[in-house]
């Protein structure tokens, strides 16, 4: 293989890594690491996360945003705050996302959720629709700046009364690497970029 060919490679092998979304900082951030029997059971603990109370683990009784369970945060002791911390770095911004339904078999109509990071707090809420063929998932994100080497995110129910709450799935944190509101640049300009690299570096070599 040329040396061209061997400075391409590696040039779009950087492009590739460059695009590629950070890992979920996250420990079982879409609740698939705990077995469940039936088409849902209601749980005082999961992998990776505190409760405050028991949640309802969906397994076959609705479809998910993300694979094959998902969360109603109102189990049969009302609603719960589940939580988690992840190791940080002052002063990095970093991305929360998540998707966030309603459990339609029960009121109210409307099912309200906080979700708290660093000093942060968002409020959230989702009016039910759908089936639970279609759960309308609804994705939200926000960035926050972490202020500590470790930070906790808290995601809580505000919907009173047991059994028919927000819906959760899919909850990521990366790190988030566009500070100031600069775009990063697009896979397609990182390959322009790579590619004019490429060819004044072989026209050099062709000239010496």
């Amino acid at each position: 293989m040329s040396k061209f060919l061997l400075k391409l490679a590696a040039a779009l092998a950087f492009i590739t890594t460059a695009s590629t979304a950070h890992a979920n900082l996250l420990v079982n951030g879409s609740f698939e690491d705990d077995a469940c029997a039936g088409s849902f059971c209601t749980v005082g603990s999961l992998t990776g996360w505190s409760l405050s109370t028991n949640v309802d683990q969906i397994n076959s009784l609705w479809t998910h945003a993300d694979g094959t369970k998902s969360l109603d945060m109102n189990g049969n002791r009302g609603p719960a705050t589940v939580s988690q911390s992840f190791t940080t770095v002052v002063g990095q911004d970093y991305r929360v996302s998540f998707a966030m339904s309603g459990n339609i078999a029960g009121s109210p109509s409307t099912k309200t959720m906080d979700v708290s990071v660093a000093g942060m707090l968002n409020s959230y809420s989702f009016i039910n629709q759908g089936s639970f063929a279609n759960m309308v998932w609804e994705d939200h994100s926000f960035i926050f700046t972490a202020n500590a080497i470790s930070s906790t995110l808290s995601l809580a129910s505000t919907t009173s009364g047991c059994c028919w709450g927000p819906a959760l799935d899919n909850v990521v944190v990366t790190r988030y690497d566009r500070p100031n509101g600069v775009p990063a640049p697009a896979p397609l300009a990182l390959m322009g970029i790579a590619l004019a690299g490429l060819g004044m570096a072989s026209r050099r070599q062709a000239k010496a």
